[in-house]
């Protein structure tokens, strides 16, 4: 799609109830296919790469006309679908990819110890990419990242970092015998919030050979102590609702679950 299409696409969306543009990277668009536009709907078709799939992006007041459109792409994602509509998707024969909802640790002063943890650096940017493909799939949606996700997020050009205006951007890394097992991707923003700036937690992933250690843990808590230290005063991160390892991890930890913040995902069959 050229620039005029999709800035005529961000204008029309906002006259529909419901839509799944959320944190759109709308540059990654410019592949991406605008197939049907009207009243009732405007659907937008492309190869997501972090997914390895393909994804409908849409827009519409009414569920009916989500699915039956829906419907004529095979394996395709659908992201941000509403609460209401959700049963009446599987009904429809659409598969649940995932429940992605939002935890919080409102306050992270209790984690004042200096992170004894180092952070990476872009010549650790392969290595910190196996890492999490190593984890591929271990939660719904989990499909790692590449090496160039890596380097954008360490130089600060990660479409939501920039989005965010987000600042101490970093990765941390645990080492077993020189060979790196776990990282954490940590990032700060909201520095302007009255209730004062937030430690993003983006992603958490050890080689599984070496989970069940306690080095989420400690890569948990270090990063906190990161973000203690460089101004934070609470921390964000986002769990599938079926990675039930890592959520008793993070609520062992302080962080408590947002029951009405959630991003619901389906894959059509």
């Amino acid at each position: 799609m050229d620039h005029q299409t999709l800035a005529t696409i961000k204008k029309d969306i906002k006259h529909y109830a419901y839509h799944s543009f959320h944190y759109v990277d709308w540059d990654e668009l410019s592949s991406y296919k605008l197939m049907f536009k009207s009243e009732e709907g405007l659907y937008v078709h492309g190869f997501r790469k972090d997914h390895q799939m393909d994804e409908l992006l849409w827009a519409t007041n009414d569920c009916n006309h989500l699915i039956k459109y829906a419907l004529t792409f095979k394996n395709t994602l659908l992201s941000f679908i509403p609460k209401p509509w959700q049963e009446q998707l599987k009904q429809a024969g659409l598969i649940e990819y995932g429940v992605i909802r939002d935890y919080w640790l409102h306050d992270i002063s209790r984690y004042k110890n200096n992170p004894q943890l180092q952070c990476l650096s872009l010549f650790d940017a392969q290595n910190i990419s196996d890492v999490t493909k190593d984890c591929l799939m271990v939660s719904r949606e989990f499909h790692g990242e590449s090496k160039d996700d890596v380097e954008a997020w360490l130089s600060g050009k990660d479409y939501h970092l920039q989005s965010i205006q987000a600042k101490d951007i970093a990765i941390m890394g645990y080492h077993v015998d020189q060979e790196l097992v776990g990282v954490v991707f940590v990032a700060i923003y909201g520095h302007q919030s009255e209730k004062g700036p937030i430690l993003w937690l983006r992603e958490i992933a050890v080689k599984r050979a070496y989970q069940g250690k306690g080095i989420g843990r400690m890569l948990l808590e270090n990063a906190i102590a990161y973000g203690y230290h460089h101004g934070a005063k609470r921390s964000f991160l986002a769990a599938d609702d079926l990675n039930r390892g890592a959520i008793h991890l993070y609520t062992s930890l302080g962080y408590q679950p947002h029951q009405e913040d959630e991003q619901i995902d389906f894959i059509t069959p």
